[in-house]
């Protein structure tokens, strides 16, 4: 995921981001969306990835499993609430990189 969204403020001292299945059905990708939220509004960098677009317009990027953590500063960490390509999504993780897993 390339983390340019305008939700990644540079000056922030950790950038998360959250990454789910669906774009915003299911309670991974609304628990995704709550912790997004709430991590703005404290003036912290957060961004929403998801790998299904249920046409919605809701704010985030399409991004496949395979690029869950592709592109992202190396302060940022990876929160994967869900895939639906786990392999994907952990096996093109770089040497080092942070991630979080939530099993919703």
């Amino acid at each position: 995921m390339n983390a340019t969204p305008d939700t990644l403020r540079d000056d922030a001292r950790l950038t998360v981001v959250h990454h789910t299945a669906l774009q915003t059905r299911g309670g991974a990708a609304r628990i995704a969306r709550l912790l997004h939220a709430r991590l703005l509004r404290r003036g912290m960098a957060s961004a929403v990835g998801y790998e299904f677009d249920e046409g919605t317009g809701d704010e985030g990027e399409l991004v496949p499993a395979a690029e869950a953590g592709a592109g992202l500063p190396p302060d940022a960490v990876l929160h994967l609430h869900s895939s639906c390509n786990w392999r994907d999504a952990l096996g093109n993780l770089l040497p080092g990189q942070r991630a979080v897993l939530t099993l919703h």
